[in-house]
């Protein structure tokens, strides 16, 4: 049955909601003219594909064996699939509409019926399965565990004070077993001074190699509780991969080679969705030259796949997780990948790697940019402005170099954006007057300001710059500081450094107060 008996050229005839067993009835697996998705990643491929054959019908949050997941139509989804599709070239016709399937599990909330679908519906299957690993007791009594660290886990969840036992016991924490009060696996981890005596290697490994196939020069244990694992782990990775100091006029700039919120949130991915199970491995973190790989024992939970890691989200261990974004180490639910890949791509950053394995997974951070450490500072001083947005810093580190612009150009420099995305990009860095804009149409160019090429401040020492003042204070002409700040792209208060430097030195004389000073130079004075 074609489209599963619904006319293809008239959505709106489609019905809005179908029982499971009518839509299993119109769609018992996929087809010529129907194709499964559980999110809507990669769907302007299927689209391109219908398209160059008779049309076709993607059901989104429906798993690959016709098991309904389901998929929320929010406008932020729909103006994603539109945007996708938009990318695309020669697309047929798209007609976008929600189907309600029953057979959903109903929750309340306050006094409503609410259904479960997508990332909700996989949470709370996980959440009510009968027993979940990090939920197990351990032989751990209750009393044995630190008492500073139930303080600290308490205030961050904000469950201190009375019954506080019942509510760690609510948060997974705590399990009563035969009568008696015991943590859990996920309590083990963080009211522990050290886990590991109880769970086996639940601490982080990290190791340094000089190359790949070379034994590791540097072995190191982070062991303690969770959320320290995580902070230590982290600063120790910063502290591995260095940065990188550029000096640019006045200013010195120290540039981590990889962002601390990236380091953060990869570490605690890895801390919060391994499999505790694995007693035998620990989370590996291996700093290469040229990367930091960090892998978490434990595969990837149903139904997310490397495919499907930006719009599904599961999790193994939900105690773990909100413990770890108590302390503000995590991203809300599904929102780590995110973060890694579009903080990578803002810092002009080679893109993040992910694996997978039936035992594990990983993410590789590439520590080696194509933006040189001089470009990066340049457009830290621009961004400080706040003349651009995260995202157009590509194309104005491109124009620096001397290119070019056109919106073609920029669609592909910004990942494949549509057509109004990069004229909105360009139209931004025009307006700020970052770059100038020449011809009409089709024939739309875009070349750094040439105010901008670049500003003074940016590319000479401190004695430029104080030769570049007494050059413009001449024999006649008096200057201000917004005339410094002006001609050298310098703030206030760098400007005014220089300026008074020269007043102390005498070779500028200080005339007027308050915001009617200006300064002479002072052989223009007898």
């Amino acid at each position: 049955m074609p489209y599963g008996g619904l006319p293809p050229d008239r959505p709106s005839r489609w019905p809005a909601e179908l029982s499971t067993e009518d839509f299993h009835a119109r769609f018992p697996c996929e087809s010529e003219t129907v194709e499964f998705k559980q999110g809507v990643a990669s769907i302007e491929e299927s689209a391109v594909a219908f398209s160059n054959t008779r049309g076709g019908m993607i059901l989104a949050g429906v798993a690959n064996n016709g098991a309904v997941t389901g998929c929320r139509l929010t406008p932020a989804l729909e103006d994603k699939i539109r945007q996708a599709l938009a990318d695309a070239h020669s697309i047929a016709p798209l007609s976008i509409r929600a189907m309600d399937v029953d057979g959903r599990p109903l929750v309340r909330v306050g006094t409503r019926r609410v259904p479960l679908i997508g990332p909700e519906l996989v949470r709370f299957m996980q959440e009510r399965m009968s027993s979940t690993f990090e939920t197990v007791p351990t032989d751990v009594p209750l009393d044995r565990a630190d008492p500073a660290l139930v303080e600290a886990v308490a205030s961050v969840l904000r469950i201190a004070g009375a019954n506080l036992e019942a509510r760690l016991v609510d948060r997974g924490l705590v399990a009563i077993d035969d009568g008696a009060a015991r943590l859990t696996v996920a309590g083990a981890l963080y009211l522990t001074q050290a886990p590991e005596q109880t769970l086996g290697k639940a601490y982080i490994e990290l190791r340094r190699f000089p190359a790949d196939g070379e034994p590791p020069t540097r072995r190191i244990e982070i062991t303690g509780p969770g959320h320290r694992q995580v902070e230590l782990a982290t600063t120790m990775v910063m502290d591995e991969v260095g940065s990188d100091s550029v000096v640019l006029g006045l200013r010195r700039h120290e540039l981590p080679r990889l962002p601390l919120q990236v380091v953060r949130e990869a570490v605690a991915n890895a801390v919060a969705h391994r499999s505790y199970e694995q007693r035998g491995t620990p989370v590996r973190i291996d700093a290469y030259p040229d990367r930091i790989d960090i892998t978490s024992p434990g595969p990837l939970v149903a139904p997310v796949t490397l495919e499907t890691m930006r719009d599904a989200y599961a999790a193994r261990n939900t105690s773990i997780i909100r413990v770890l974004r108590a302390f503000r180490l995590a991203e809300d639910s599904g929102q780590g990948v995110d973060l890694i890949e579009d903080m990578m791509r803002d810092e002009l950053l080679a893109r993040p790697t992910f694996d997978a394995s039936d035992a594990w997974v990983s993410v590789s951070l590439p520590v080696l940019s194509g933006t040189r450490p001089e470009e990066r500072a340049w457009l830290n001083e621009v961004v400080a402005r706040g003349s651009i947005e995260d995202r157009d810093r590509v194309l104005l580190v491109h124009a620096r170099r001397g290119e070019t612009l056109s919106n073609q150009r920029a669609r592909e420099l910004l990942g494949g954006v549509s057509r109004d995305v990069a004229a909105g990009a360009l139209r931004r860095l025009v307006a700020a007057g970052l770059l100038d804009r020449s011809g009409v149409r089709g024939g739309t160019r875009y070349q750094l300001a040439g105010a901008l090429a670049p500003p003074a401040g940016l590319r000479l020492d401190r004695q430029d710059l104080l030769n570049a003042v007494l050059e413009m204070a001449g024999s006649d002409e008096a200057v201000t500081n917004a005339t410094v700040r002006e001609r050298t792209g310098l703030d206030r208060q760098d400007a005014l450094s220089l300026l008074e430097e020269l007043v102390g030195d005498g070779r500028l004389i200080r005339v007027g107060e308050r915001r009617g000073t200006r300064y002479v130079s002072a052989r223009s004075r007898p």
